[in-house]
């Protein structure tokens, strides 16, 4: 499932936003535009009240008043057909304007009908009542009205354009300098995290840029010390481990040769040994500098397995283990040293890890090494007291380091290991 970006739901946010409070407010200011209009109304009908509810209650005679159409009446019974008709008999609430539409199916001319009842002092009732036809002064009135609406709904649209404007600016001056921060991020390498970051013309935004840089710093420090302390110790290991394999030669050639308790014992230390010299030399590769890039050479991948497997076969010499290989002729054009060491751990971790079974080791002309162990015993290599696990994680970083592919899977009675060589030139020998 995609996650939202954050630039995309400050955007929605602020257009949501800018766009409710414009068109809420268009809606209040053509409600209230309209509000004016009844509320005008219901001022001077209140003013005539003033002016005649002394006159009814004294029982005076009145004229009714000459102004923009407004009527007085006394009784519902006084009011014109029409109003008579749109009370129906109900009771009508007091100071409170009824305003009702007729439309042309019902009024010739179409009609707006204004009404409002009203007590005076001696509770007498008073009616007061506007009709509005639609004659040609009228017409001109309500187009003025409708054009008011019109400008009013122009000046919201307008509003809101350039609200729009104004937040897509605003996003951005601020999405622009979020993206150089990514692509500056992006761009990091070991020569340019030591310099001084550009101005990303926000403070907070230096500031994320000041803690990106900072945590990069402290893990390239961090990284730097821990390939100097395994560069250190491999060097240093490697003086011992000559002493060691060059006293074991002396020990396995003056040893009696029906001792065969100093035997397992000289061949356990010659093979704690070799795999300490393999580790060493695979350890110096993994923290080499990628800058100094290796020329590649032709590798006779057969030749390389099968002398692999002639040198670790002393690993499964007192086991139950029978060893298969099936190797084509295959030259690539290769790391000549990493490629050894790859495929040395490989072919050791089977011998040295596979206790009773079966070893099948392949080599296709294309390049594609296999490694099979089939055994008896239902616990994984890696669970074995040597560490397999460490052997094919080396491979996994130096495979990766090189561009080969590499994929190691366990099931219940196997462990499989597959290396893909690639390089520039991938042919049998037998076509060379």
């Amino acid at each position: 499932m995609t996650k939202p970006k954050l630039r995309d739901c400050l955007l929605l946010a602020l257009s949501g936003t800018f766009l409710t409070l414009i068109i809420s407010y268009t809606v209040i200011a053509g409600s209230y535009f309209i509000t004016g209009f009844d509320t005008l109304t219901k001022t001077i009908m209140r003013e005539l009240y003033q002016e005649y509810a002394g006159m009814i209650d004294q029982r005076v005679p009145i004229e009714q008043p000459r102004l923009l159409g407004f009527q007085i009446a006394t009784s519902a019974e006084e009011l014109p057909a029409v109003f008579q008709w749109q009370l129906g008999g109900a009771t009508l609430p007091y100071d409170e304007l009824k305003v009702v539409h007729l439309p042309p199916d019902q009024a010739k001319p179409p009609s707006t009908l204004f009404l409002m009842k009203m007590r005076t002092p001696q509770n007498h009732d008073i009616f007061l009542l506007r009709i509005v036809q639609e004659d040609r002064q009228n017409t001109q009135t309500m187009q003025d009205i409708d054009s008011k609406m019109e400008q009013l709904v122009i000046i919201g649209i307008i509003a809101l354009s350039l609200s729009l404007l104004m937040l897509v600016l605003l996003y951005r001056a601020v999405a622009s300098p979020l993206q150089r921060l990514t692509h500056w991020a992006q761009a990091l390498h070991p020569g340019t995290i030591l310099l001084p970051h550009p101005d990303f013309r926000f403070c907070e935004i230096n500031n994320l840029a000041d803690m990106v840089q900072t945590s990069l710093r402290s893990a390239r420090k961090a990284l730097e010390r821990e390939h100097g302390f395994l560069r250190h110790a491999s060097h240093e290991l490697r003086t011992p481990l000559t002493i060691i394999s060059s006293n074991l030669q002396l020990l396995q050639r003056f040893r009696p040769p029906d001792d065969l308790i100093s035997r397992q014992v000289i061949d356990r230390i010659a093979r704690a040994t070799d795999n300490m010299s393999q580790l060493a030399e695979t350890l110096l590769w993994l923290n080499r500098d990628e800058e100094y890039p290796i020329e590649p050479e032709p590798v006779p991948l057969e030749a390389v397995v099968h002398e692999m497997v002639e040198a670790n076969r002393h690993l499964i010499h007192d086991k139950e283990v029978a060893l298969a290989t099936e190797l084509q002729n295959c030259t690539m054009l290769l790391p000549a040293t990493p490629s050894r060491i790859v495929i040395a751990n490989l072919v050791r971790n089977a011998c040295q890890h596979t206790h009773s079974g079966v070893i099948q080791i392949r080599l296709s002309a294309w390049g594609e090494l296999e490694i099979r162990n089939d055994t008896d015993n239902e616990a994984a290599p890696s669970e074995n007291q040597d560490g397999f696990g460490l052997g094919l994680n080396l491979v996994s970083q130096l495979a990766t380091r090189f561009a080969w592919e590499f994929i190691s899977e366990q099931q219940p009675h196997s462990w499989s290991s597959r290396l893909h060589f690639r390089s520039q030139i991938n042919k049998p020998d037998s076509e060379q």
